[in-house]
């Protein structure tokens, strides 16, 4: 018994292990982590490849970066945070840059959450920016940190061919000689400060059960359906329903943290048939520029563009069409979640609810 107790422990410890050096990441990365695997273009842009040091148009693992530090910052160009720290990280870059201790031996590199390459260039030119900044239009990448506010450092060390996160850092920061010479620290010592970024400070409000009900009931009544919401099951952060008793209806809740830190969190209703047709969308709280609710003209927008769509089909997204008017974060991921609802589909069928 003990013997076959000690092997269990053994695989335990190298599944774990394998996990780590994977780059596999379960929540918020935090310090001590190895930063996963991550693939970005280098997009034909020469100074790129030469301030990376990498050659070719091609895609990479940013763990190819050849660097003792990598500062990694997740930003929106509709952030207005990040658009205050972009000034900040631009000298902080010609500070690195201009030091014998830090030059050629440390990185700067952006991601654009939920941002296509013609946004990232206007980001970059407007404010002049001398470091890559590369796309994540579906949020995969974002999805691989943790669904994290912006803007949001993190710092990396080169160990076993690989990245390990010493340091995290969420919001503004102003601090440019400071932050510099934490970089200096971090070069010299390459130990994981502790300290992670408190939970509480980036988790979704939650959502009473009875305003999800409410709203199903009344969908329900408006189409002469008097019948029960009975909840399913919890993938990912989204719960799904089973509503009506007319046809086979499915509603899944959706509860996000928005990707900038000073904008509320995106909460909604998708309701989808057997085939996995959007039916309709239930705003909780959808809001735009200020924190200001979305109007009825444009919630109409957003399903006028959505209903009728298959969550099993790809929904492109083009937020110069399809983003509510200063909303453009919000209406991505709105999108981004239906685009993902194949996977909710799935399960469904998995589960038996759907034959």
């Amino acid at each position: 018994m003990k013997k076959a107790k000690d092997i269990l422990i053994i695989l335990l410890v190298n599944i774990v292990y394998l996990n780590l050096v994977s780059g596999i990441a379960y929540g918020l990365i935090k310090p001590g982590d190895y930063f996963p695997e991550m693939h970005v273009d280098l997009f034909k842009n020469k100074e790129t490849q030469k301030y990376l040091n990498l050659k070719g148009d091609r895609e990479i693992d940013l763990s190819e970066i050849e660097a003792d530090l990598l500062i990694v910052e997740l930003l929106s160009v509709y952030c207005v945070s990040c658009m205050a720290q972009a000034p900040f990280d631009k000298e902080l870059f010609s500070m690195i840059e201009s030091n014998e201790i830090t030059y050629g031996k440390v990185k700067m590199v952006g991601i654009g959450v939920g941002n296509n390459q013609a946004e990232v260039n206007k980001f970059i030119k407007k404010y002049n920016l001398p470091y890559p900044v590369f796309i994540d239009p579906r949020f995969s990448k974002y999805d691989q940190i943790g669904k994290i506010r912006t803007p949001f450092k993190i710092f990396l060390k080169r160990k076993h061919k690989k990245f390990l996160v010493l340091k995290t850092e969420l919001g503004v920061n102003k601090e440019v000689k400071e932050t510099f010479d934490t970089i200096t620290r971090l070069l010299k010592d390459g130990y994981p400060d502790g300290k992670e970024i408190e939970v509480a400070s980036i988790k979704e409000k939650s959502i009473g059960k009875g305003v999800v009900d409410n709203l199903l009931k009344e969908w329900l009544l408006r189409r002469g359906d008097t019948s029960q919401v009975k909840e399913l099951f919890e993938d990912a952060g989204r719960t799904v329903y089973q509503i009506g008793s007319k046809e086979l209806i499915f509603a899944i809740l959706i509860n996000r943290v928005s990707v900038c830190d000073v904008c509320k969190d995106v909460q909604f209703i998708y309701l989808i048939d057997n085939v996995g047709k959007v039916l309709d969308l239930l705003p909780i709280q959808l809001s735009k520029a200020y924190n200001r609710p979305f109007a009825q003209d444009d919630m109409a927008k957003v399903k006028a563009s959505l209903i009728s769509r298959n969550v099993n089909k790809d929904i492109g997204y083009d937020s110069k069409i399809d983003a509510v008017t200063s909303a453009t974060i919000t209406t991505g991921l709105v999108y981004d979640s239906i685009n993902k609802g194949s996977t909710i589909y799935d399960l469904l069928k998995q589960k038996g609810f759907i034959q």
